[in-house]
């Protein structure tokens, strides 16, 4: 399974130094920033070791709704790049640049 950093990491780069019309820019900026809630989130609440009833609580009230803009962002730069955005050695190699980033995921 491919990291979520890794693969943010590779999508800013791609829509990063021009590569981006301002709208991919944007929007690759908003999956970070929302990144950035869901990850404290989730690993509170598997912190809460032992109460079951809060870690579930907080996963749907918390967790979730984050990671459905996390999502929603994803697909709009899809949208925007649907197989412009390629990525080389993807993979492990497999597909070089005629991978399509849909295939990653």
């Amino acid at each position: 399974m491919v990291s979520f950093s890794k693969t943010e990491k590779e999508l800013t780069a791609l829509v990063a130094n021009g590569q981006g019309t301002g709208k991919e820019v944007g929007v690759m900026a908003d999956i970070t920033q929302s990144a950035k809630k869901v990850f404290p989130e989730a690993n509170s609440a598997l912190a809460q070791d032992g109460d079951t009833v809060a870690a579930v609580l907080s996963l749907m009230n918390r967790v979730r709704p984050a990671e459905l803009v996390v999502q929603a962002k994803t697909n709009q730069l899809f949208e925007l790049r649907p197989c412009r955005i390629r990525l080389k050695d993807a993979a492990g190699g497999r597909g070089g640049d005629s991978e399509c980033l849909r295939g990653l995921i």
